[in-house]
């Protein structure tokens, strides 16, 4: 959709699009991707093939990657951006 806000509006390509920036948000609610994905019920591969998309369709990094599982979800500024337009679109109110 045009009228959408970047980054919004690139990562609302293809299929599955709205999960994936489900996924996201719950990436910023733990405190490794590992554990987001055990929290969503699925393989941690799955959820880094998913951000990888993500950060492809928005131009950049969504989260800092560290040596640490703890560093996992810190958001950079596009991703900071990207997860507040995720949550008014997807009509949710912010955790942090």
């Amino acid at each position: 959709p045009s009228d959408l806000p970047e980054p919004l509006r690139y990562a609302l390509t293809g299929r599955n699009a709205r999960r994936r920036l489900h996924r996201l948000l719950v990436i910023t609610e733990h405190a490794s991707i590992h554990q987001a994905a055990r929290a969503l019920g699925i393989w941690h591969s799955i959820l880094y093939t998913q951000l990888a998309q993500l950060e492809h369709a928005c131009g950049g990094p969504l989260i800092h990657r560290s040596p640490r599982p703890a560093g996992a979800g810190a958001l950079t500024p596009l991703g900071q951006q990207l997860c507040q337009q995720a949550r008014e679109y997807l009509g949710l109110q912010a955790s942090f």
